[in-house]
């Protein structure tokens, strides 16, 4: 083939390209080929062609090949191709045989004979390929959302796109590939308003917003020292709508370079706001739909009722799986008619709620619907149960349809019976204690922990203290206590009411309705009385018992004091006898100085008679 042959090919608007007979492998592309299959000839050029095609298309490309060797080529088929990195396009491939020349021409109608012609055409796919994704249930939103900007930004290489979400009056970044990161992580979170960036404001306004010059728009005032050093000089953002006209997002187009959109521009910038606000309620709703599944599902596996549907006009209950772990019963898709429901109520309970349940669907003002019974188990025991229904009712009140629960009250049942018997013998327990309570011959009485209020006082205390029942029941603790012991009382009753802290044996002043104080040792217990905190009270009288301990220790001193007396003062004076008779005895002494001696004798004893005649008074007084 002659080079002129090749530079009138490489000139035409079609898409053409030569491949060897044998394999397939490309010979040569054209200009229009090269701009549509690859980003550089020699990226294709020594390639099978199939390996430009998708999957599907390959099988029938070497039919193709294979059918040319025994001369049946089908002359045309269309092949899908991935162009740019997002978007597939249609060529409709003829192809033509030289077997001189052991070559095949390829020649296709190229769709798109100008950029700005096909960014249209390549929109149309983009939109297409994700609404087929968004059906997916697989794919997440941010892989739908990215998946699209990716394609937007792959038409229109100086596009950088974003997608914010508008929450609590801010915005938050949800999607952008090539939008500086630093960028997007400082503007995540910032409050929306009437000068708050193109998107702000856009979500503010609830109307589009074309900033084309980011430097000298007084939108950007607070934010183009964000911007400018990235690279970001234009930003155009429209809001999205949910169903209720509430802005839930914001969509953005930003620019390398001072512009506004030109008429397709601002047309391709409308279709991908409406595709981008439709993404977003479709998953909305899916995200709903699936959280409602999940919650009925959830609820039939964690609670511990059976759920029914009960078609009344067809007379069909439909149990959920609870139904089978609450009772053992398997659920089927068999018909199950009330009959057999009233099949398994105790025969006792049966008649009463039957007529309660026909007066409710008879009553067209009634819309709910409770009833207790016992309901047969599969292993033959039964069980009571709490029934509530709520009834779906025509336009003429007619009950057509019934939901409702069972529930397993069982355990309650037997509970509120074994409380009911507790009650019954606390009650009577309660009345055995006051009656010990009231004739025990010690002063007792019960307080409210929290007011320090008489709550009960025996017959002893009313005796000891001298105050009425009336009046003790009108005063708290603190009333019969001085002043003094105020505070010794209050530290007490907080350490009872922290903990189950008991007294034991704790001594504390009392005064008496006339005056007297006394002197008390306090017993008590904390206990419950008639709902309150309580503590119960044994006060013990011990003045009497303090008072003749005191004497008996005052005696004791005394007698102390005398056997000091008996072993010093009396000593001295007999030491000094004892000494005078042994001089007299022993010594050669004169008959003066022995008069004199005996009259020592006769000093010491009367000295010695009168101590002992003082100790003698001592221990009388005793």
């Amino acid at each position: 083939m002659t080079k002129a042959y090749l530079n009138l090919l490489d000139g035409t608007t079609d898409v053409v390209c030569i491949l060897d007979t044998t394999g397939g492998t490309i010979q040569w592309l054209n200009a229009n080929a090269t701009q549509l299959l690859s980003s550089h000839k020699n990226s294709l050029l020594n390639k099978k062609f199939s390996s430009i095609l998708k999957e599907k298309d390959k099988q029938s490309f070497s039919a193709m090949l294979n059918l040319d060797k025994n001369g049946k080529v089908p002359h045309s088929f269309i092949v899908n191709h991935r162009i740019k990195s997002t978007i597939s396009v249609e060529l409709n491939w003829s192809f033509i045989i030289d077997s001189d020349n052991n070559v095949v021409y390829g020649i296709a109608k190229n769709p798109l004979d100008h950029e700005v012609e096909a960014q249209p055409y390549y929109v149309e796919r983009l939109e297409r390929k994700i609404m087929e994704q968004a059906i997916d249930p697989s794919k997440s939103l941010q892989q739908l959302l990215n998946s699209y900007i990716e394609g937007l930004e792959d038409i229109f290489p100086s596009l950088k796109a974003s997608i914010l979400k508008v929450e609590n009056n801010k915005v938050w970044h949800v999607a952008s590939n090539s939008l500086p990161k630093e960028f997007s992580e400082t503007i995540n979170g910032m409050s929306i308003g009437p000068v708050a960036g193109s998107c702000g404001t856009a979500a503010y306004t609830k109307k589009r917003v074309i900033v084309s010059d980011i430097k000298n728009n007084p939108l950007w005032e607070k934010y183009k020292i964000l911007a400018l050093p990235l690279g970001l000089k234009a930003c155009w953002s429209q809001p999205i709508f949910n169903a209720d006209n509430e802005v839930v997002a914001t969509f953005a187009n930003y620019y390398g370079s001072v512009r506004t959109p030109s008429d397709n521009e601002l047309k391709v910038f409308e279709r991908s706001t409406s595709l981008i606000g439709i993404i977003l309620e479709h998953h909305q709703k899916r995200v709903d739909l699936q959280s409602n599944n999940e919650l009925f599902e959830y609820v039939n596996l964690a609670t511990n009722d059976a759920i029914y549907d009960w078609n009344i006009q067809e007379d069909d209950l439909n149990w959920g799986m609870s139904f089978s772990r609450l009772f053992g019963y398997t659920v089927s898709n068999e018909k199950y008619p009330l009959s057999k429901w009233e099949s398994l109520v105790h025969p006792e309970d049966l008649q009463s709620n039957l007529k309660s349940l026909h007066h409710f669907l008879n009553t067209p003002s009634q819309d709910r619907w409770k009833a207790h019974y016992r309901f047969k188990r599969a292993n033959g025991e039964y069980a009571f149960v709490e029934e509530k229904g709520y009834a779906i009712r025509d336009a003429n009140g007619k009950a057509i349809r019934m939901i409702g629960v069972l529930s397993d009250v069982t355990e309650r049942k037997i509970a509120d019976e074994k409380q009911e018997e507790l009650t019954n013998f606390l009650k009577t327990s309660q009345k055995e204690y006051m009656d010990l309570f009231h004739s025990s011959p010690i002063p007792m009485w019960l307080y409210d922990v929290e007011t320090y209020k008489f709550l009960e006082v025996n017959n002893a205390a009313i005796l000891h203290y001298g105050y009425s029942r009336e009046e003790f029941l009108s005063l708290t603790i603190l009333d019969i206590r001085p002043k003094s012991e105020i505070d010794k009382v209050k530290k007490s009753v907080e350490r009872l009411r922290s903990n189950h802290y008991n007294r034991l044996g704790k001594v504390f002043k009392h005064i008496k309705k006339n005056g007297d104080v006394i002197f008390v040792e306090v017993r008590g217990n904390k206990i419950e009385f008639n709902n309150k905190n309580a503590e119960v009270i044994l006060a013990t009288d011990i003045t009497e018992k303090l008072t003749y301990i005191e004497a008996i220790e005052n005696k004791n001193k005394r007698l102390k004091q005398i056997a000091w007396d008996q072993s010093h003062l009396v000593r001295a004076p007999l030491s000094r006898l004892m000494g005078i008779i042994d001089l007299i005895k022993n010594g050669a002494l004169e008959i003066s100085e022995k008069e004199e001696l005996l009259s020592d004798i006769l000093e010491s004893a009367k000295e010695m008679d009168s101590t002992i005649k003082e100790i003698s008074d001592k221990t009388n007084s005793n």
